[in-house]
């Protein structure tokens, strides 16, 4: 059977501000863990010591029935499975890649469960956030813009005044890798238009290579964060693939694919 897989791109915050980097994953081994009445068998894996991968099959011990129906013969029999087992029918994918600063999630209605699992595991307060991906509809949902983070290699968008004079500190000159700019924003009369049209030239620096990365966010009526990551507006992760004859994907294949578009 044809299907696909398209992974949502998330923001992932430690301890409130911090971008977790690859250390925090330690100690890692696959397990069991139970959170809002399903059960989850997780295998999670640091992938050349850069990516953090997260597989989990998942399933709820009920409902419950001790019957079966053949749907070829139309008779029953007894399901011989125990109520206290659960069918992990259900599968979800994650990629977690620090120097995107970018969570990958095959189901982003399954963040609350990462959060929780996240926070067990490593006794630190994981949040997800789904990051935007058009303008328009990221402007809508904002009343003011909290802060702007633009990315870019130093040959490009930095590449006077000071940015310029930053390649030769300390003699480092053109091996320097990035430079980053944020942007702090205070309390000001928020202009929808103005937000929208700046987001689009954005969007047309990225093309031209002037800029490696863009993060805008910013809060609604009610002062909750919305984030809109000018990568997942140019960029999604789809993946054609087939499950299996028990309607399954097959994991393996699935990392691959997700490391081969990440260039990793």
């Amino acid at each position: 059977m044809s299907d696909k897989l398209t992974f949502t791109e998330c923001e992932l915050v430690i301890d409130d501000s911090s971008i977790p980097q690859i250390n925090v994953f330690k100690n890692i081994q696959k397990e069991i863990h139970k959170n809002e009445g399903f059960s989850y068998d997780i295998t999670c894996e640091i992938i050349d010591n850069k990516i953090f991968w997260i597989y989990a099959e998942y399933g709820k011990e009920k409902p419950y029935t001790d019957k079966l129906l053949n749907v070829e013969t139309k008779e029953y029999s007894q399901n011989k499975r125990n109520p206290n087992e659960a069918e992990l029918r259900n599968q979800l994918f994650c990629m977690y890649y620090p120097d995107n600063a970018i969570l990958y999630m095959s189901d982003f209605r399954k963040s609350r469960f990462l959060e929780s699992y996240l926070k067990d595991k490593f006794n630190r307060n994981f949040v997800i956030k789904k990051y935007f991906a058009e303008p328009e509809t990221f402007v809508k949902e904002i009343n003011s813009v909290k802060s702007l983070k633009f990315v870019s290699m130093d040959k490009n968008f930095f590449n006077v005044g000071i940015f310029n004079e930053a390649k030769d500190i300390l003699g480092y000159g053109d091996n320097l890798y990035n430079l980053t700019v944020e942007v702090k924003v205070k309390d000001y009369k928020f202009n929808p238009k103005k937000c929208l049209e700046f987001l689009i030239k954005s969007k047309d620096k990225k093309y031209r290579g002037e800029i490696d990365r863009m993060i805008c966010v910013g809060k609604d009526d009610k002062g909750v964060e919305k984030i809109f990551n000018l990568d997942t507006y140019l960029k999604k992760i789809t993946i054609p693939i087939q499950k299996d004859e028990n309607e399954m994907y097959d994991a393996e294949t699935i990392k691959k694919y997700l490391l081969e578009q990440l260039n990793a």
